[in-house]
């Protein structure tokens, strides 16, 4: 009886474990672009592929290849004023990805941030009001540095780097695509 009470506390401690080691979610895409374009008939969506240009000019403005050439923008229709664009993305956290979403509005700046699903153990503050409203009103044109433009969060220094790199690529990648769509 020992050695199956013990296989018990085993397999209670796997299984507890594979809860702190799994994802958790917060939002789910629908959810929100739902918040995001609240005021919106409806939200459409483009593929937007970086050409050979786009990802010179990715290199030198961002200092690192673009992680891939495809990426969907989302954007309001209908609805009366415009809502701006959207785009969710991935970012490298210390040992998974982080997967967000960055409002960014007419003007070009950040309107919101949203940490959509966390999958490290430790670190998901970032996805906390006081740190995620930081990057409000920010540009492509800032540079959006950990510890100078954005404060980190303490015991949470990589997942509040890779939220900065995360939110710069997607300002970036928004502003490429108003333009080449305004042409």
């Amino acid at each position: 009886m020992t050695t199956r009470r013990a296989w018990i506390a085993v397999a209670a401690l796997l299984a507890t474990h594979s809860a702190w080691a799994g994802e958790i979610v917060h939002e789910t895409r629908e959810q929100v672009l739902a918040r995001f374009f609240a005021g919106s008939a409806k939200v459409g969506h483009a593929k937007f592929t970086l050409d050979d240009a786009d990802a010179a000019a990715f290199r030198e403005r961002l200092g690192y290849d673009a992680p891939r050439r495809e990426y969907i923008v989302y954007f309001a229709e209908g609805g009366g004023d415009t809502a701006g664009w959207a785009l969710i993305d991935n970012e490298m956290g210390k040992h998974r990805p982080m997967t967000f979403a960055v409002h960014v509005g007419d003007d070009g700046a950040v309107r919101e941030v949203a940490l959509m699903i966390y999958r490290e153990d430790v670190g998901g503050q970032v996805r906390e009001k006081p740190f995620v409203r930081q990057f409000a009103g920010k540009t492509s044109a800032e540079p959006i540095r950990l510890g100078a433009d954005i404060d980190g969060i303490s015991g949470a220094t990589i997942s509040s780097r890779a939220m900065c790199v995360g939110v710069k690529r997607a300002l970036w990648i928004v502003d490429r695509y108003r333009r080449r769509s305004a042409n």
